[in-house]
Order: structure tokens, then sequence, then C-alpha cells
């Protein structure tokens, strides 16, 4: 989003629509205060009026270009400049196009990424439990239906949600007969937005999450980043708060970094409980584990990071996700 902020700062507009831009933009922010998912989903849809009106006075402006055949009054340069403002504005309003906004989950076998999910949507949507339990690329999205359904991604016809403990689920021993599905594949989890336990806020706000197989379990990051990784708007690394960050984790976040511009990453440290027969040394713990994220966010991945610590304890100390998951249901 920073990028297309500083090109409606640059690009030209009339100061009528621009102020109605940023009025209703300001507008918008005001009623949502309480949702900041719903302000994520406005701003885009303001900045999409925006770049809609931009887009109608750039093709005025180079129709006027057209019917000036002569270059004395219209140089090659400025015809030049107005057809890459044209498929600037393009690039961008195809990006607005896409309505919602897609969170990427990754990190190492058995470190909770499933679980953290599912006590997110506070429901046991994905398979989760020990040992390696995700096998291919799950992308859970929002769906108006009642009754929840699973799509390949190749595929548009519906597969009952029942069968995602045997299409999706590793340790299935029931999924011999059915679709081949590599770790780079990806299976589609069409989730109710309201359930008869409420509506799931993140899902009713256009989120789309996508969990992955471990990083420890492939070295071939480029084709995961490359299909299904690209478009992310933020990725979350969740870590094991047992141990510190790992080599095979640090390399898919090099990989991300290579690909994309400055990428939205957040670290969580997961499976605190563990820390509970370690009173005495837990601060060290924690100070430990953000150097490290620090070190490696800053110096390796040689970006801006800012750290913060609050006071909750859900937040400084880490409540583990199943037990998060346990107490919302």
């Amino acid at each position: 989003m920073s990028g297309t902020a500083s090109l409606v700062h640059n690009l030209p507009a009339s100061g009528d629509s621009n102020h109605r831009g940023l009025h209703s933009l300001k507008n918008s922010r005001r009623v949502a205060d309480n949702e900041p998912l719903l302000r994520f989903r406005e701003a885009k849809k303001v900045l999409g009026d925006v770049y809609g009106e931009l887009k109608d006075n750039v093709a005025e402006l180079e129709g006027v270009y057209k019917e000036i055949k002569e270059n004395d009054f219209v140089s090659a340069e400025q015809r030049e400049e107005i057809e890459a403002i044209r498929d600037s504005i393009k690039t961008i309003m195809d990006t607005f196009q896409r309505d919602n906004m897609k969170v990427v989950f990754f990190g190492r076998t058995s470190n909770g990424k499933s679980t953290t999910i599912n006590a997110m949507l506070h429901e046991k949507v994905l398979p989760q439990g020990m040992g390696h339990t995700t096998c291919c690329f799950l992308q859970v999205e929002g769906s108006e239906d009642e009754v929840g359904h699973l799509q390949l991604d190749d595929n548009p016809q519906k597969i009952d949600m029942k069968m995602l403990g045997k299409i999706g689920h590793a340790l299935s021993d029931e999924n011999s007969d059915l679709p081949a599905m590599g770790q780079d594949s990806l299976l589609r989890v069409f989730h109710p937005k309201q359930t008869e336990s409420g509506e799931c806020r993140l899902l009713q706000n256009d989120v789309v999450i996508l969990d992955s197989p471990g990083v420890d379990l492939s070295p071939e990051f480029d084709s995961w980043i490359d299909k299904h990784c690209l478009d992310a708007d933020v990725f979350v690394l969740v870590s094991n708060a047992e141990s510190t960050l790992t080599q095979a984790e640090k390399n898919f976040f090099l990989r991300v970094a290579k690909k994309l511009s400055k990428p939205n990453v957040f670290i969580l440290n997961n499976r605190w409980d563990a820390s509970a027969a370690e009173t005495e040394n837990i601060e060290d713990v924690k100070k430990q584990h953000l150097t490290r994220f620090r070190q490696f966010l800053v110096d390796e991945l040689e970006g801006s990071v800012g750290i913060k610590t609050q006071s909750k304890r859900s937040r400084a100390e880490g409540i583990p996700s199943r037990r998060t998951w346990n107490k919302s249901t």
C-alpha cells in the first residue's frame, strides 16, 4: 500500500475529486474506528474510486494527444509519459480489484500454524495436532453459503467439507484413492461467514488465511512463493518458544524478501505453555527471542523493524494457540 500512496501524491488530479476522496476516506475511518479490518476494506474502496477518476482523466488527456498529430505541440516524451501513467494506474487498479486481505502463515512442522488459525477463527476448521498434519496449502475464505465446502485450485467443483480431513490432512490413511496433493498444491476451504456460534469477524471482513506445510519439509521455497505468496498482504511466522529461529525459517524469509519489496512480517511466538516450569528464566528467554528476531530482521534481511512489547499477558508472555482456541469455544 505504501507504493500506491506515493503515486496518489505524485499523479495529477482535479482538486474537487481529490478533496472528495480524502474527505470520504476520513469519514470512513471515523465510522470504522472500532473495526480495523473494516477500515482496511473501506480505504481500498475509496482509493479505488480515486484511481478510477484518475483513469478517466488520463484517458481524456490521451485522447486529446492523439488528436494533436503534430509533435510541435506535444512531444514524444510527453506522449510516452502519459502512456506510462496510464499503465501505472491500470496496475494499481488491478490490485484494488482484489477485495480481500491475504494473510500467509508459515513456520516449522508442529509449531502450531493450523492451531493458531483455528483459534483466530474461533472454530476447529483446519486439521491440527502433533506431527506433520498439513500436506498442502489450505486457503480459508469466507462463504455466504450456510454450509462450507472445499474446492481444488484447478477445479471449480464443490467438495464436501467432511473430505478436508482426508485431502488436506497428512496423517490420513484414507486419501490413497484421492487426487494427489503435492506440497505446493492449493486446497480452498470456503467456511461460512455466519455460523450457529456467531459470525467470524475475519471472514466477514474478507480476510483470506493461507496455511502452509512446514518450511522444514521442502527446500523448494521459490515455487511456494510464486504460486501462493506474491499477492500476500501479511506474512505471519509461527515460531516455537522452546527453540530459536532455524535456518529453514530464515531461508524462507530471505526468499520472500528477494521476490517482494519489504513484505509485512509478524512473528508469533507460540507454545508458551512449555515455559510454565521455567518461571525463573522466563524473562531472559523472552529477551533472547526478541534479540534474535531483531538481529535477523534488521541485520540479515536488511529491513527496518519495530518490535513492540505490551503489558497484556496474551501479547508479552504469549498464550498457547491451543489454550486460546479452547477458551474461545
